[in-house]
């Protein structure tokens, strides 16, 4: 047994390693450091990217890029209030690289005109060739009514919105509520996030259950409609919790976009998730560039890294992968993950499905160039 000095000894080395760790926690940067260096890789399919923000000046340079970033195909989602023609007309110039989805802005939400407004407009994008609707999270969170309360996602009000959407045959892209980490007190690692808005933990936001409860009574009450709960539902902290959903509603799909950092933290369950559904599961990042005065120099150099994250995700069993989203990636994107992850080595039948066949189900099964 050591003597008293050398138990001294002891101690005193432990008191400084604790001060140490305390200074290194109090004087850390909030910029994360990636545990380990990107590389390149190139899946073995192209796959279809079906949850992407482009805006106007992109088109081009995307679809002659497209491959290198082991893409084949994107979706588009316009941010809300855009000029939609104008988005339509020059991704339309592509019918075989992009589908485009129309995100209704609400601003007459609270009028008498509302139903005919939304039904128009819902009417109009399909005509110029739209493939879907894409509902921000702003109407889950943010969006209230005459008396300056928020409205619920299951409130009659949105009706008009879900039929026009079956009567015009357009699935839904949905975004509502967020992680469970938003309603948590954030730090710069576990919880971390790179807007303050987005912390609902201090505000009157419903917790996240409440959220999702109630769009599975619309998901519900809408059997016909095409849904597709973006961020994997935004239940990512939960894969047994996403097939319940998946069993429960038939109408119903789910996206990985933004999320892979969640899933990494139930890797067993998320694996399990994607190879029990791969039929009902889409590939996505959540990946954007706007680029209306041309892109900036280096751009296919952070695209080219983010996807090959991605794609290492799913594909290899590399460890200690970089995040998506760490924010290391270039100044498109913004930081909302600080941990690497391991990758999930799914076979290439289960990816073949993931990748390319679902998302051609859903959202370019009626488009010309296929």
């Amino acid at each position: 047994m050591p003597d008293k000095r050398n138990w001294s000894r002891v101690v005193l080395s432990a008191t400084f390693v604790l001060v140490g760790a305390l200074t290194v926690q109090a004087e850390r940067p909030i910029r994360y450091v990636p545990l380990s260096p990107d590389r390149a890789f190139q899946p073995p399919l192209l796959a279809i990217d079906s949850h992407t923000h482009l805006g106007i000046g992109t088109a081009d340079s995307l679809a002659a890029h497209m491959q290198s970033m082991g893409l084949a195909r994107m979706v588009v989602l316009p941010p809300m209030g855009v000029d939609f023609d104008s988005v339509m007309a020059e991704f339309g110039k592509f019918p075989d690289r992009f589908a485009v989805l129309y995100p209704p802005d609400f601003a007459t939400f609270n009028s008498k005109s509302w139903p005919k407004d939304i039904t128009q407009s819902v009417r109009h994008a399909k005509e110029l060739g739209a493939a879907g609707i894409k509902l921000y999270k702003y109407f889950s969170v943010y969006l209230r009514d005459k008396d300056k309360k928020l409205v619920p996602v299951d409130d009659p009000r949105f009706d008009p919105l879900w039929k026009a959407a079956e009567k015009y045959d357009m699935p839904i892209l949905v975004h509502a509520g967020d992680p469970e980490r938003f309603w948590m007190p954030p730090d710069d690692a576990t919880n971390y996030i790179e807007d303050s808005t987005w912390a609902f933990g201090n505000t009157n936001v419903p917790f996240r259950e409440t959220i999702l409860r109630q769009l599975e009574n619309v998901f519900k009450r809408y059997p016909k409609v095409t849904f597709v709960g973006a961020h994997v539902g935004n239940r990512s902290e939960d894969p047994l919790q996403v097939a319940w959903l998946l069993d429960q509603c038939p109408n119903v799909y789910v996206d990985l976009s933004a999320r892979y950092g969640e899933l990494a933290k139930h890797s067993r369950e998320a694996r399990w998730l994607l190879m029990q559904y791969p039929d009902r599961i889409l590939f996505g990042t959540d990946w954007g560039v706007s680029a209306p005065g041309g892109f900036y120099d280096g751009w296919l150099n952070d695209a080219q890294r983010f996807y090959s994250r991605v794609h290492r995700i799913l594909w290899t069993r590399d460890a200690n992968i970089p995040t998506p989203f760490d924010g290391n990636e270039g100044p498109i994107l913004v930081g909302t993950h600080r941990w690497a992850v391991n990758g999930w080595e799914i076979p290439v039948d289960v990816l073949q499905t993931i990748t390319v066949d679902t998302p051609m189900k859903v959202f370019f099964r009626n488009r010309k160039g296929n």
